[in-house]
């Protein structure tokens, strides 16, 4: 049985931008269970339940996570644990002194990752809502005064795909950590609001600047340039390959997900796939059974991936993007196909004049072929 490593807690389903976010994965469900939240003792319980399975990390978000009243008393539960709180997620508009004192006096290892979808307010708030961008920045520059680490998560839109350059030399001057660039994936609000995804050949050109950006310079800021590429790769010159002996999502394979009302899902953007509930169940009992081992262990060979020709550098894209495209848990994740195909023309070529070494991904340790796949995973109404 393979260890269960990491975790992501959502605190809250409350945020005060819902309904703004054009690309919300989670909009319509947060709003149906805005009530929902798990209390201080039961996530107290669930943190010593992780230190007893050996969980390495744990990450708070919801929601948005600040505007849980006790959030400093939670924050708290994680110090002297085995368990480290890695990272809060946060949209960067509610500002709590009492959080990042807490922050620095019981988890100082600890960052905040903030939504930047933009180097300017006109790009950021076409996204989010008027008056998110100086909240957001304002936010950056008082934790990284204050000394807490910051990293940035941007969505690459129709309204930023062209700034993507200069966005990077903002993000360095404010002293983030981190960078991690994603195209929208089509779920949640992305996919009623389709007119906010850039042209692809846009979004290609965009990214092969910042990858030729990340060859040649050593920035002291980490870059994830979507599923394809980040900063430590290059420093390590390697080139990650799978094979159908994989799982579906091989880097997630050890982490779980709790959402505020306790269930358990396979990752934040899974609603519709749920394991247990920590409520009534242990979550080693849940992170043992079989509805989560068939998903976790989920081997490519079963899915429409399985003989393509770009699997070997692609991995299968993402289970929940092939469900909401064809409705179908074992479909082409179709964006995964296009950012694959742009790849291995344009980004591979260049990685191997450079003498990057290729790198199977360690897998097919998890799957037992008698496991039932359709009886497994329940999929509620």
């Amino acid at each position: 049985m393979v260890t269960l490593k990491s975790v992501h807690l959502d605190v809250t389903n409350r945020c005060n931008l819902l309904g703004k976010c054009k690309h919300c994965y989670g909009g319509k469900y947060f709003l149906s269970r805005l009530r929902d939240q798990l209390t201080q003792q039961r996530i107290r319980l669930l943190v010593a339940e992780m230190e007893k399975m050996g969980v390495e990390e744990c990450w708070l978000s919801g929601g948005e996570p600040l505007l849980r009243r006790d959030l400093p008393e939670i924050i708290s539960l994680f110090k002297d644990k085995a368990v480290r709180l890695k990272s809060v997620f946060t949209n960067g508009t509610v500002h709590r002194l009492d959080v990042v004192e807490r922050l620095l006096k019981d988890s100082p290892a600890t960052s905040f990752l903030v939504s930047l979808d933009g180097h300017s307010a006109s790009a950021h708030e076409m996204m989010r809502g008027v008056g998110t961008f100086s909240s957001a920045m304002k936010f950056v520059r008082f934790a990284r005064h204050s000394g807490v680490a910051v990293g940035v998560n941007t969505m690459v839109t129709k309204y930023n795909v062209d700034s993507l350059i200069p966005m990077l030399s903002m993000i360095k001057s404010i002293g983030a950590s981190q960078w991690r660039l994603a195209i929208p994936r089509l779920q949640g609000e992305a996919g009623n609001n389709l007119d906010i995804y850039a042209d692809f050949s846009d979004v290609c050109m965009a990214f092969e600047q910042i990858i030729k950006h990340m060859l040649c310079h050593q920035d002291d800021i980490h870059i994830s340039v979507d599923s394809l590429i980040t900063s430590r790769d290059i420093e390590r010159k390697i080139i990650h390959t799978f094979s159908t002996e994989n799982c579906c999502c091989e880097y997630k394979k050890t982490s779980i997900t709790v959402k505020a009302d306790g269930s358990v899902v396979p990752c934040p953007a899974f609603d519709n796939v749920i394991f247990g509930n920590v409520h009534s169940a242990l979550l080693q009992d849940i992170w043992r059974s079989t509805p989560c081992r068939a998903h976790k262990c989920m081997p490519l060979l079963v899915t429409k991936c399985a003989n393509c020709h770009m699997l070997k550098y692609c991995g299968g894209g993402c289970r929940r993007t092939a469900w909401s495209s064809n409705g179908d848990l074992y479909g082409k994740d179709k964006s995964a196909c296009a950012l694959q195909l742009f790849f291995q023309k344009l980004v591979l070529p260049l990685l191997h004049d450079k003498k990057f070494v290729e790198m199977p991904v360690e897998g097919g340790t998890l799957w037992t072929s008698d496991w039932d796949f359709g009886s497994a995973i329940r999929t509620p109404d």
